[in-house]
């Protein structure tokens, strides 16, 4: 049975340290094959953002941080008009769900960026409940 996969998405306009906790607790409970990252940057999010994205990628987790023009681009292929989603607005968050029903993953976890997972609970394994088969009727 194929494992099922996720997409974790949050947007943001701070140093993203979030996702170095996210980055840990994927790795610790085996997930990394199973989920992606998509860091929704903003006009005022950091450039290091970017190169935290790049490290973590290195080690092991995909993580998609698209520029502001990679973002239009990716809203433009599914047919939506970029200049409907604000900038400087929790509605670039809607980037990122685009990006990943385009990635093909079987549920999405969306967190805001001041939203850290505990180090005791599998956040992926709490959240892929949502792909488990119902319980046959007795």
């Amino acid at each position: 049975m194929r494992q099922p996969t996720a997409t974790l998405t949050f947007t943001t306009i701070y140093e993203a340290e979030v996702l170095e906790a996210y980055y840990q607790n994927i790795e610790r409970f085996g997930h990394l094959d199973q989920v992606e990252v998509v860091v929704v940057p903003n006009r005022k999010t950091p450039k290091t953002v970017f190169e935290r994205a790049r490290s973590i990628c290195d080690r092991g987790l995909k993580v998609h941080c698209p520029t502001l023009e990679e973002q239009g681009g990716g809203l433009r292929s599914v047919g939506f008009p970029p200049e409907l989603v604000p900038f400087n607005s929790d509605n670039r968050r809607n980037v990122g769900y685009l990006l990943a029903l385009a990635s093909g993953s079987d549920f999405l976890i969306s967190i805001d960026d001041d939203n850290y997972c505990t180090d005791e609970e599998d956040i992926f394994g709490q959240h892929a409940v949502v792909c488990a088969e119902a319980p046959s009727a007795l």
